[in-house]
């Protein structure tokens, strides 16, 4: 119960089911409900670029999981599906091209599925240099159920349609390995070009783009050295919001491990 809500008593509840059909299996299911007020920005916030807005109801969400886990000698495997129930989503939203953000509620309903499969081949051959395989695929649809029209969304409806992820963990050489991973999404909605640190009010749509990153590690009981080379092809591009993001990027890092 919240005193700043002006609505009746509500009691927001959920269920959550696990069963284990046979030793590598988990089958899961759940359903849940949720409730957010809107903070004081989203209420009372203005300035030259946004407006809030004191008229706000607070965020009421519905959300079903139903997924299924394996787990056998030499592979992992997880699938789960789920549908989403939004009402008075809560956005920051632009009406024209020449507008400034606005607070508005909307309702959203998202459904979708996500899938990772793990190949663990030292499990049946100890020797391999490959300690793991992984491939991951997550995919959403966003339906809006109201005829508000709007030009620009900054958060809700401004998601990942798309994400694939590869990986592959070995060894190179004694405590030497290597961790490679290639993600590609598709991300919906769209930016505003700026020129000149001022805003054309021309909305680009957000491009679909891949990254390659590898994490380098040297590992001995007592310490840990790694080094991670994120964006081997420093290719450039836009992942929310019209902020380009770094090219390619190095970061080394160390771990000491004291006593016994």
């Amino acid at each position: 119960m919240n005193t700043a809500c002006h609505s009746s008593f509500r009691l927001y509840h959920g269920i959550d089911l696990s069963y284990r059909p046979a030793k590598a299996w988990k089958l899961t299911a759940s359903w849940n409900m949720a409730f957010r007020m809107p903070t004081f920005t989203d209420l009372f916030y203005k300035s030259p670029t946004q407006e809030g807005n004191k008229d706000l109801k607070p965020e009421k969400t519905q959300s079903l999981r139903i997924g299924a886990q394996y787990r056998g000698k030499g592979m992992e495997a997880r699938l789960t599906g789920f549908y989403d129930w939004g009402t008075d989503m809560i956005d920051w939203v632009m009406y024209t091209a020449t507008d400034i953000y606005h607070s508005a509620n909307f309702k959203l309903d998202n459904r979708g599925y996500e899938v990772n499969i793990s190949l663990l081949p030292r499990e049946i051959w100890a020797r391999n240099p490959v300690s793991r395989l992984r491939l991951g695929y997550a995919y959403i649809d966003q339906k809006r159920k109201d005829d508000v029209p709007f030009y620009k969304s900054n958060y809700a409806m401004e998601y990942l349609r798309h994400k694939f992820v590869a990986g592959i963990d070995h060894k190179i050489v004694g405590s030497l390995t290597a961790s490679w991973t290639f993600r590609w999404q598709q991300r919906m909605g769209s930016y505003i070009i700026y020129e000149n640190n001022k805003s054309t009010g021309v909305s680009h749509p957000y491009t679909p783009f891949g990254l390659i990153d590898v994490k380098l590690m040297w590992t001995k009981p007592r310490y840990e050295l790694s080094l991670a080379m994120n964006n081997l092809t420093s290719y450039r591009y836009y992942d929310l919001g019209n902020v380009s993001q770094p090219g390619f990027w190095l970061m080394a890092g160390a771990k000491i491990k004291f006593g016994k």
